[in-house]
């Protein structure tokens, strides 16, 4: 099993988050509009993003436009053996 931590600026995520919450109908089971209204009542922040704790490979990811490390990157990483 391997972690592949995608990260992205907290103005560029709650960016997201208002785009989807607008043009996808299927992104209403995400409660993407709750958290919006959470985000502006000061009850939520995406700067407090607890990580997974658990002790296996893993990948960070600057997805803020495109991806990097780049897919060729992650494609290795996912498929290279663990010692």
């Amino acid at each position: 099993m391997r972690i592949i931590r995608c990260t992205v600026d907290a103005a560029v995520a709650h960016q997201r988050i208002t785009t989807r919450a607008g043009l996808d109908p299927h992104r209403t089971a995400h409660g993407d509009r709750d958290l919006l209204d959470d985000i502006a009542a000061g009850r939520h922040s995406l700067d407090g993003f607890v990580d997974i704790s658990l002790d296996l490979p893993r990948l960070p990811v600057d997805t803020s436009d495109g991806y990097r490390p780049g897919l060729d990157t992650i494609a290795a990483f996912l498929t290279e053996s663990v010692p």
